[in-house]
């Protein structure tokens, strides 16, 4: 199966969340000498939510920028922006056909850009509330680790679809 349904993205992303604020949190007092910490965040515990959400979004719309770069010179390929209300993930979507590789590099982009990149310059800084953030943002992007996982045994070359209902695609 090459998707999954918005709950389970959710569940993962909680479980990565813990896990990497946990590892973040030993780590980062082991290099710097300090504990992360919600409180660190500009604005306390109410800054980080705010940031969250709209982390969120910048998390979705770097899959729509994404997308758009890497589909500019195809024909019959959009991408639509939503909020799937059971879950309250926000979500984007690509409509056509799209090579597997494609598909891979949009949904690695976020993780990438926002996550794994900004947690190296946090660490290499020592900037607290970036990590937390950086953390946060790449426990976000495990729900597009757990549909590159699954779809690892389609070849780069072939064809798939984004689905509407599920988080992941189908082959074509």
């Amino acid at each position: 199966m090459h998707s999954f349904t918005p709950w389970k993205a959710t569940l993962a992303g909680l479980a990565a969340t813990f896990g990497l604020y946990v590892s973040a949190k030993a780590g980062f007092r082991a290099v710097w000498g300090e504990s992360l910490s919600f409180l660190a965040f500009p604005y306390g515990t109410g800054g980080f939510l705010i940031g969250a959400l709209l982390g969120g979004i910048a998390h979705e719309l770097t899959h729509a920028g994404a997308a758009l770069v890497l589909t500019a010179k195809s024909t019959g390929i959009s991408v639509q922006f939503g909020v799937r209300i059971s879950t309250l993930m926000p979500y984007v979507r690509v409509i056509g056909p799209l090579r597997a590789a494609t598909y891979r590099y949009i949904m690695l982009t976020p993780g990438v850009a926002l996550g794994l990149l900004p947690l190296v310059f946090a660490f290499a800084t020592g900037n607290a509330p970036l990590a937390l953030y950086a953390c946060f943002m790449t426990a976000i992007a495990s729900g597009d680790l757990l549909v590159i996982f699954a779809i690892r045994d389609i070849g780069s070359n072939e064809l798939v679809h984004d689905q509407a209902d599920r988080v992941g695609c189908e082959r074509l």
